[in-house]
């Protein structure tokens, strides 16, 4: 799901809808989402190869730690975001390959 991070409080909330992955096919439909952004939210799209990489005992990276990197970092730029969501993903697969 994607996530959307409060700016003023770094909660981070699912906007669920249960839809296929992007790119997978053709033609997909989508369920539409509706979320109030206030100034300083941030909507975080990722992929499984986040929450997917795996430790080398085979523990997955999973959403709940990428929600709690990411209520952490609570101001952060979307740079260095993408910088930090990266470096933990990658640090987690052991400084490997993510999935």
């Amino acid at each position: 799901p994607t996530l959307l991070v409060r700016g003023d409080t770094g909660a981070v909330e699912e906007l669920s809808g249960i839809d296929p992955p992007l790119g997978i096919w053709e033609e997909q439909k989508f369920t539409e989402v509706r979320a109030p952004f206030r100034c300083g939210d941030v909507a975080v799209f990722y992929s499984d190869g986040v929450t997917e990489a795996a430790s080398p005992v085979g523990e997955l990276f999973g959403v709940a730690r990428l929600k709690a990197l990411l209520g952490a970092a609570r101001g952060a730029t979307a740079h260095d975001l993408v910088a930090r969501i990266r470096a933990a993903a990658s640090s987690h697969a052991g400084g490997g390959p993510m999935s």
